[in-house]
C-alpha cells in the first residue's frame, strides 16, 4: 500500500520544477511514458505541465504491477486544514481529481482503477491534540 497525503491544492498542482537541466527533465518525462500508454491516456495529455506529482504517483503502482507486485495507492486528501489553507469540502478535492484525470487524458476506467483509492478525511472532526 502506497500512501500520499495532501492538505492543500498548491502541492497538487505541480510541475517538475526541481529538474531544470534538460537531461533531468527528459529522464522524468520518459519514466511514466509506459504508464501513460498502459492506462490508455490520450496522447494530448502532458503530465509535465500541471499535474506532474499526481501522474508520478500513478507511475509507482504501475511499475510495481510490472514487477509482479499487487500494489494499491491511497490518496489521503485532507479537508478543513485551516493552517494549510486547504479545501473546506470533499467536493473540492473531487473536482480537482476529475480535472487532473481529464488533463492527464485518463479514461474513467483504466488498468489501475481498482488499485487507486481516494479518501477525504475532515481534520475538523478529529479530537484535539493533547
Amino acid at each position: 500500500m502506497l500512501v500520499k497525503a495532501k492538505a492543500h491544492m498548491r502541492e497538487f498542482l505541480s510541475s517538475p520544477r526541481a529538474a531544470t537541466a534538460p537531461a533531468s527533465r527528459a529522464r522524468i518525462a520518459q519514466a511514466p511514458g509506459a504508464t501513460k500508454a498502459a492506462l490508455g491516456a490520450e496522447e494530448r495529455s502532458d503530465r509535465m505541465a500541471c499535474y506532474y506529482q499526481y501522474a508520478n504517483r500513478l507511475a509507482h503502482p504501475w511499475w510495481l504491477h510490472e514487477q509482479g507486485i499487487e500494489a494499491h495507492l491511497l490518496f489521503v486528501n485532507v479537508v478543513g486544514d485551516a493552517d494549510m489553507k486547504g479545501p473546506a469540502t470533499a467536493e473540492s478535492w473531487h473536482i480537482a481529481l476529475q480535472a487532473a484525470d481529464y488533463a492527464l487524458g485518463l479514461p474513467s476506467r483504466h488498468a489501475l482503477s481498482a488499485h487507486v483509492h481516494h479518501v477525504t478525511p475532515d481534520c475538523r472532526t478529529l479530537p484535539p491534540r493533547i
